[in-house]
């Protein structure tokens, strides 16, 4: 069965602007990003968002559902560890539309999946300051 849709889709990273009174401000931060629409009872919303393969969840601010119509008054509240910190989500079902890079919405992909989205949004900690990396585990000599 072949795929019009053209894959492998190939997404660049975008280039994050740092404050000035964050420790490593002199760097550029590139971050893997799609642009992504959830779509909910009353609309749809789209935005740029952060690809992280290690997350077990997609995670959203919660200005998302309120713009898209997502009610959370009866979604399952869960706490989850974030950056070593206890946050509160609750989970409902969305549909979410990837479109290509290109942008062709003729040839994006659709899917429903729980969306955990945040009680309330705080940005990320600056200035936390750096750890020394753990002494490597001894070599293995058989």
């Amino acid at each position: 069965m072949s795929d019009d849709r053209g894959f492998p889709w190939v997404f660049p990273y975008i280039e994050e602007r740092r404050s000035r009174e964050h420790p490593f401000s002199d760097r550029p931060l590139w971050r893997p990003a799609v642009r992504i629409r959830f779509v909910g009872p009353a609309g749809s919303e789209g935005v740029l968002a952060l690809v992280d393969s290690g997350s077990d969840h997609v995670l959203a601010g919660p200005w998302i559902a309120q713009a898209t119509g997502i009610d959370l008054t009866a979604a399952d509240e869960y706490q989850l560890l974030i950056g070593g910190s206890a946050r509160t989500v609750r989970f409902a079902p969305v549909q979410l539309v990837l479109p290509p890079p290109d942008g062709d919405l003729t040839r994006a992909v659709e899917w429903e999946c729980q969306v955990g989205f945040f009680d309330r949004w705080e940005p990320p900690r600056l200035g936390v300051p750096p750890v020394d990396p753990p002494e490597p585990p001894p070599r293995f000599t058989p």
